[in-house]
């Protein structure tokens, strides 16, 4: 890996750490650093935002919850693993009070863009997998419109579907948190559709 890449990603995760760009999280640490995954992935996933008793606790993206538990079995299941990929979230500081984890609001996912930006420019990634639809939402912000979904596209109108972005193909997935996996798509369904991201990696 050309050390410039190492240099750009240390930068990088300097800037996110120094940001206090949304108010009710500047007592938050933006979760970005080595822990994240390799800088040459074969697949960079990106999910909401780190969550409460997870990644702001662990400083890995999807790691120390019930969803990092399921993520981590959805990942084994197509025989990927951690050392492979780079995980990161649209939101990479933690919107959570005592109560619980929050969803970030749109004037947070505008904030962090650019240094969503820069990790795709950075790590040039084969393969995006987005989970959920804050991470969608946020892809569909950066990439050309021609070439992904509409602004308003929900989840379920394109969830397994590949879609070329010109750089890379991105492939949009449900997130593995246990409040989908009961209501919306569950576990078995979501290994199916890691099965489409298993073809994609070849």
């Amino acid at each position: 890996m050309p050390r410039s890449r190492r240099r750009l990603f240390q930068q990088l995760c300097n800037d996110a750490a120094r940001c206090r760009a949304c108010q009710r999280m500047t007592s938050r640490q933006a979760v970005l650093g080595p822990l994240n995954g390799t800088l040459t992935p074969k697949v960079l996933f990106i999910g909401e935002a780190p969550g409460r008793l997870g990644a702001d606790r662990s400083r890995q993206p999807f790691s120390g919850d019930a969803s990092g538990r399921n993520f981590e079995t959805l990942l084994a299941s197509v025989r990927l693993s951690r050392e492979e990929v780079f995980i990161t979230n649209a939101v990479l500081c933690c919107p959570a009070d005592d109560q619980g984890n929050n969803p970030p609001t749109a004037a947070e996912i505008r904030n962090c863009l650019p240094f969503l930006q820069r990790t795709l420019e950075l790590l040039r990634p084969p393969i995006v997998v987005t989970i959920g639809t804050v991470a969608m939402r946020a892809v569909t912000r950066l990439a050309n419109r021609a070439l992904g979904p509409a602004p308003g596209a929900r989840l379920s109108d394109v969830a397994g579907r590949t879609i070329e972005c010109g750089t890379f193909r991105w492939l949009p997935l449900y997130h593995p948190s246990p409040r989908v996996l009961h209501t919306v798509r569950t576990l078995a369904q979501q290994r199916a559709d890691f099965k489409i991201l298993s073809d994609l990696v070849g």
